[in-house]
């Protein structure tokens, strides 16, 4: 998935468990907060070109995408969000704002930078 572009964008996952014929419960409760989510065989980048402005686009929620990677490039704030992903690049000469909210469940916060 592509993002880019100027104007305003504001992402937002489902905060409550909606009901649907057919589907159980325990499998509704899972896209609680999902708001990316990629398979786990897939590979590809999710890519995100925001404007120059740096406030003009705001996600909150899951962002999930195991074995692939999340490329940002312009500024942001990413609001409340929890990212599992490979890799995370950052480009451009805005700033983002990632505010952590834990979502998922995980044993260990881990924060690595590579250069």
């Amino acid at each position: 998935m592509d993002i880019t572009g100027s104007g305003v964008l504001k992402l937002a996952a489902p905060t409550v468990r909606h009901s649907a014929s057919g589907v159980s419960p325990q499998t509704l409760a899972g896209y609680k907060n999902m708001l990316i989510w990629q398979d786990d065989s897939c590979t590809e980048t999710f890519k995100f070109a925001g404007s120059s402005s740096g406030t003009d686009w705001t996600a909150t929620g899951l962002m999930y995408l195991p074995q692939g990677g999340m490329q940002v490039t312009g500024g942001g704030n990413f609001g409340s969000v929890q990212v599992i992903v490979k890799t995370f690049s950052q480009g451009g000469g805005q700033s983002i704002t990632i505010n952590f909210s834990r979502y998922v469940n995980t044993d260990t916060q881990q924060w690595k930078l590579r250069e």
